[in-house]
């Protein structure tokens, strides 16, 4: 092998080097854009604060004159009334994120939104019945098409726990 074969060759081994580094970088972006946002629940869908124990959020439905919440495994479920500018029961409305979680990790008194598709990015986030509070022993509550309130035992669902959006949380 002669010195300009050999120039040749370690030419060539820098290119493909160079076109290597460039594919791991590109695939490296490419990863990066691919991460899961995060997946904000829907303003139609209002979660407020200082409600019941556990996480303390309560789910707002039949037009935020009721709220769901839940303590030591026992649904709960106020009246707002508002009387001359006053609200009986009042929570501030908080925007809220989803975030995946096992079926195991599940608490007693948490909010929780339900996909019974494993295909979060392509299911209906507004629909308010796939939102419910974990009463423990494996039974839920949640208020269904006619705003009433359910308890169920089917847990066959991929989980997300609904937690308030902090301050300097990437959006």
């Amino acid at each position: 092998m002669n010195e300009t074969q050999i120039k040749a060759d370690i030419l060539e081994m820098e290119c493909r080097i160079e076109s290597l580094k460039k594919s791991l970088k590109e695939n490296e972006v490419s990863s990066k854009e691919s991460s899961p946002d995060i997946i904000r629940v829907p303003n139609c869908i209002h979660i407020e604060m200082d409600s019941g124990g556990g996480d303390r959020l309560g789910i707002r439905f039949n037009d935020d004159k009721q709220v769901l919440t839940s303590d030591q495994g026992v649904f709960e479920v106020y009246r707002r009334i508002t009387v001359q500018g006053h609200t009986s029961y009042e929570g501030d409305i908080i925007p809220c994120k989803l975030v995946p979680v096992e079926i195991e990790s599940l608490k007693r008194d948490y909010t929780y939104f339900r996909d019974d598709t494993g295909l979060l990015k392509t299911i209906n986030l507004e629909l308010l019945d796939s939102y419910c509070k974990y009463l423990g022993e494996n039974y839920l509550c949640f208020v269904n098409k006619v705003n009433e309130v359910r308890v169920s035992r089917d847990m066959d669902f991929t989980w997300y726990e609904v937690v308030p959006i902090e301050e300097g949380d990437d959006e």
